[in-house]
């Protein structure tokens, strides 16, 4: 009979020494889980003992992502023969006697239907199986017979019990061969909830923390050049800048540019090569699109309401447009247009042409901005409006 993965999870765990069993439950305390998961509480990360952790880690994550945490955190802390060994024995994992791994849980499995309609190029996707030795020549050279949608049936009948880790190859060799496909299908299970055009604006509202945190832009550059959406020559340019951070600065200014198809197949691509980063930011979307706005009426905001003294008021502006720009409130054309030449109250001016139709989270970081670089104008304006409102209560 085979092994649980909790089993096999104990069995790698017992192969680290004592320093490395400490590194990786430290890897463990710090771990950024995904939505649906809950973080191991730290208190119960005590101790040293392997069947203790993996334990946990089956109990918390479940199997499948348990065995991707455990592969994740193994290559962190440079285990390299322990994540080889731990990869070998996962695909000797009953599934029988580890549930997450049956009833359709692994992705091919969910997508059977759009798999066998949608993957065209088969041949090199059985040539990959066949050289990792997920398949016999047998096998492929009985699959590769017929058209493609028949292809797809006949490696799908001997995907049927298949282990995780083997459809783990499938998935893999799909991908290779047919990204868009699976782009696409992974798209419509992970943004059921994005509203229309998302994908389109999601890199101008997120300009800031993917230029600080994107720390490899190459492969994006390429893959945006492969797709023919970047051109050879807006490749060469952003490639000569000497760091990723102004890489990623002139690829968002290149970006801004596109339509909006172009801009969608960027964010796929940023998805498909930064994962982990862009779903955080997706989290931070979709929290601020949950939360309930303040009841206001047109005009009621701070900003709205003393509009005339803070476009007179207001002298210290270009830091104040800097501020937004950083914060992705404001696109480098609106700011350009801001920061023309010409006097403060001109520059507010524009400023309030841009800002005066935005939400009621936008004007507070507006508000926040002015304040951060004008404390006294602010100050001085909410004075008198307590002393306006004391007023009126006394009459």
């Amino acid at each position: 009979m085979g092994l649980t993965l909790q089993e096999v999870l104990v069995r790698a765990l017992k192969k680290l020494e004592e320093s490395s069993l400490q590194k990786f439950i430290e890897k463990l305390r710090v771990l950024e889980v995904r939505e649906q998961y809950t973080k191991i509480p730290k208190d119960e990360l005590t101790g040293k003992d392997p069947e203790h952790i993996a334990g946990l880690i089956s109990t918390y994550y479940r199997d499948v992502y348990g065995a991707e945490v455990t592969l994740d955190i193994l290559e962190d802390i440079n285990e390299k023969k322990v994540r080889e060994e731990l990869q070998q024995d996962l695909m000797e994992v009953d599934t029988r006697r580890t549930p997450m791994f049956t009833a359709g849980g692994h992705f091919i499995d969910r997508h059977r239907a759009d798999l066998i309609h949608g993957i065209t190029n088969v041949d090199p996707v059985l040539y990959d199986l066949y050289r990792k030795g997920v398949l016999t020549k047998r096998q492929r050279d009985y699959i590769r017979r017929g058209n493609p949608g028949e292809k797809m049936r006949r490696l799908y009948e001997s995907i049927g019990d298949w282990h995780y880790r083997k459809k783990e190859e499938v998935y893999n060799s799909f991908y290779k061969h047919n990204p868009r496909v699976i782009d696409d299908m992974e798209m419509q299970e992970d943004e059921p909830q994005l509203e229309e055009g998302f994908g389109v604006t999601f890199i101008d509202r997120h300009r800031s923390d993917l230029v600080i945190r994107i720390t490899d832009v190459d492969p994006v550059l390429r893959d945006l050049r492969d797709q023919k959406v970047l051109t050879q020559k807006q490749y060469d340019d952003v490639m000569e800048k000497p760091t990723n951070q102004e890489k990623m600065e002139e690829l968002c200014d290149v970006i801004s540019h596109w339509e909006d198809a172009g801009k969608y197949k960027a964010y796929i691509t940023l998805r498909r090569l930064n994962k982990h980063l862009i779903t955080d930011l997706e989290m931070k979307d979709k929290m601020w699109r949950e939360v309930k706005l303040p009841d206001l009426r047109a005009g009621d905001h701070f900003i709205d309401r003393h509009r005339a003294d803070l476009i007179h008021g207001i002298t210290d502006v270009d830091p104040v447009v800097d501020d937004l720009f950083r914060k992705d409130l404001l696109t480098i054309k609106e700011q350009d247009y801001i920061m023309r030449p010409g006097e403060p109250e001109e520059k507010m001016r524009r400023l309030y042409a841009i800002i005066r139709v935005r939400d009621y989270w936008d004007k507070e970081e507006v508000y926040n901005s002015l304040y951060k670089y004008n404390p006294h104008v602010i100050d001085d304006l909410k004075i008198q409006e307590n002393e306006s409102q004391l007023e009126e209560g006394k009459c």
